[in-house]
């Protein structure tokens, strides 16, 4: 919060340039009173480092903490260099978004100029603000007034980036005039405006492959051209609707609705006719929300399970509450986060070899395209002769019973959660599961004389650590699964360089009516 007219009692004369940094220790996952101790002392870290390194700079500069961002304004003479320098000081994993030059007061342009620039950095990146890809960024969707700043920092827009820039700007549909044959005739009422779940609820079922494809090839840009290539002739698996065996609704107590959030918001939407859960967890909503207001339950989140017909579930509450949590029709377990609860804490997934899973524990979300998946892992290991397997992000071993059932007899899996990797156990006792991180096993040679690794990573794709470790591993074959197209860009690009090729590509519309898709792609090495 420093106030321009104060930016010169901290040394910095009239008329000097100045450039303001905001930086982001690498991430730590979890919700738990550790993980916060744990997000509190990266952050001390990194404005310890911060500060060392401006102090070496010799500069005048203001350091602050913003939660668990680091802000640093300086005096500055070669900002890529001086910015790139900081970021080497800093914990490997951490992230840098920087301004443009400034010489005068305008601290809060220069701020935002940083943020937009840290919120496409990737970690172990220091991304000025002045060389950020305009459609790179606007692919991330981030607010208007940020896409403003933007824009106005490249106008006057040459015809060609103008030209580049259609085919990615977002809009919002005031009319619809003359509806295209891509237009869903009958969407999802809610999706317009009221609930955030579907944001391509609008695009026909026959179009959607083509809209999938069209969008992943713009976020592979960056991508090695083999696995381009193989995304355009991937075979689809499209879904049908109330596909939801697994998922989070959100409980707004003021409101008494359950549902999910509003486009960027924090707003509970009523799900009424909601084409994504199961015909019988929306009829029971209603009572599950005069339920938990007669409970008394704060705020939080309810996680459901379902098995694959929709007849049975189980339900996790994400929130504090230390009470008696209250009966819910249709519901055979609910149980909270400490462990207090009432019923069953599983269910079993009817799959060729019968699935238990724990409610709260991943498992794919989809009841119609489980299927496919399991086939496309039993296919590869029965058709390749894979004897020995790896699946390094196992949850409770669903892509790894895949394989078991297509032949493999030697399984290792590993998994983090130390509750889903009992459920490995049970549902695999031939296997030997490791219940660790994937860089923990990877280090302790869980790849070592593997026929195939099967990699299924969150999000954010693979860590540093695996990443190498895969690269260097002396592997014959590689099935990637990824929710996240830049993500598996960034990974692909290290395999491909290490002597993997791009075999092919299967598209699953794991979450029908979004932009979410799943990718799996089979890794040869040449």
């Amino acid at each position: 919060e420093a106030e321009p007219e104060r930016l010169f009692a901290f040394g910095f004369a009239e008329g000097v340039e100045w450039v303001l940094a905001l930086a982001e220790p690498p991430s730590v996952p979890g919700r738990h009173r550790l993980a916060e101790e744990r997000r509190r002392e990266a952050t001390l870290e990194l404005r310890r480092r911060s500060g060392a390194f401006l102090d070496r700079l010799g500069v005048p500069y203001l350091l602050t903490a913003r939660g668990n961002r680091v802000l640093a304004m300086w005096q500055v003479h070669g900002p890529r260099k001086e910015a790139e320098a900081l970021l080497q000081a800093l914990p490997p994993g951490s992230r840098l978004g920087y301004s443009a030059v400034h010489a005068g007061g305008e601290v809060q342009q220069a701020y935002r100029e940083a943020l937009i620039a840290l919120k496409a950095a990737r970690p172990g990146e220091a991304l000025s603000f002045t060389g950020l890809d305009p459609v790179a960024f606007v692919l991330l969707q981030q607010s208007p007034e940020d896409l403003k700043a933007l824009v106005e920092r490249y106008l006057p827009l040459p015809p060609k980036l103008l030209k580049t820039l259609e085919a990615y700007l977002e809009a919002r549909t005031l009319e619809v005039l003359s509806p295209s044959p891509w237009r869903e005739p009958d969407p999802c009422p809610k999706a317009f405006g009221e609930c955030g779940g579907c944001d391509l609820a609008h695009v026909a079922a026959g179009f959607r492959e083509k809209a999938y494809k069209t969008s992943l090839l713009g976020a592979l840009r960056g991508a090695p051209e083999a696995l381009r290539t193989a995304v355009e002739a991937a075979t689809f698996f499209p879904s049908p609707w109330h596909y939801r065996l697994r998922g989070r609704l959100h409980w707004a107590p003021e409101a008494q609705v359950l549902g999910f959030y509003a486009p960027s918001s924090h707003r509970v939407a009523s799900l009424e006719g909601c084409r994504v859960l199961s015909p019988g967890t929306l009829a029971l909503l209603p009572a599950w929300a005069e339920s938990l207001k007669n409970a008394n339950l704060p705020a939080g989140e309810l996680e459901f399970l379902e098995d694959l017909p929709g007849e049975r579930r189980l339900l996790l509450f994400r929130g504090l509450f230390s009470g008696e949590l209250p009966r819910l029709p249709g519901v055979d377990g609910f149980w909270g986060i400490r462990g207090r609860g009432w019923g069953q804490r599983e269910l079993t997934l009817e799959l060729p070899l019968p699935l238990t899973v724990p409610v709260g524990s991943f498992v794919q979300g989809n009841r119609f395209l489980l299927a496919e998946l399991w086939r496309m892992v039993e296919a590869l290991v029965r058709e390749e002769g894979f004897s020995r397997v790896v699946d390094l992000y196992a949850g409770v071993g669903f892509l790894a019973a895949a394989a078991r059932f297509g032949g493999a007899q030697e399984l290792t899996v590993v998994e983090v959660s130390p509750r889903a990797a009992r459920a490995a156990r049970a549902n695999l006792p031939q296997a030997r599961v490791l219940s660790m991180p994937a860089e923990a096993a990877v280090g302790q040679g869980a790849l070592a004389g593997a026929d195939l690794v099967i990699l299924d990573p969150p999000r954010g794709g693979l860590s540093p650590a695996v990443r190498e470790a895969v690269a260097a591993a002396k592997l014959s074959s590689l099935l990637y699964v990824s929710c996240d197209p830049a993500c598996l860009a960034r990974d692909a690009k290290v395999l491909v360089d290490a002597g993997f090729a791009v075999r092919w590509a299967k598209l699953f519309e794991l979450f029908a009516g979004t932009h979410h898709v799943e990718m799996a792609v089979l890794f040869r090495k040449t």
